[in-house]
């Protein structure tokens, strides 16, 4: 089921290109759900947020939908660490 495999969102504050509510409703779906996914926003920081997904940044925040939630702050290291098995 969806609500058993991690997400993790990534969305810049002022992103005029992809709407920031879609990232809120996935994240209210999941609290329902009991899911894990959780949301980097970066303050001030448009729809171009690739590095800032790989490196990191200091002016971002997350979001969990659950208690779930890896709270690894570097996508690398969540990702690496994830396995199929984790997920049953």
């Amino acid at each position: 089921m969806l609500k058993d495999i991690p997400i993790w969102a990534f969305h810049g504050e002022t992103d005029t290109v992809s709407p920031y509510e879609r990232e809120l409703k996935l994240i209210a779906e999941m609290e329902r759900l009991g899911g894990s996914v959780k949301l980097t926003t970066w303050a001030g920081d448009g729809h171009s947020v690739a590095a800032k997904m790989i490196t990191g940044a200091d002016n971002g925040s997350i979001r969990f939908s659950s208690g779930r939630c890896d709270p690894e702050p570097q996508l690398l290291n969540w990702l690496f660490a994830q396995s199929l098995a984790a997920t049953k």
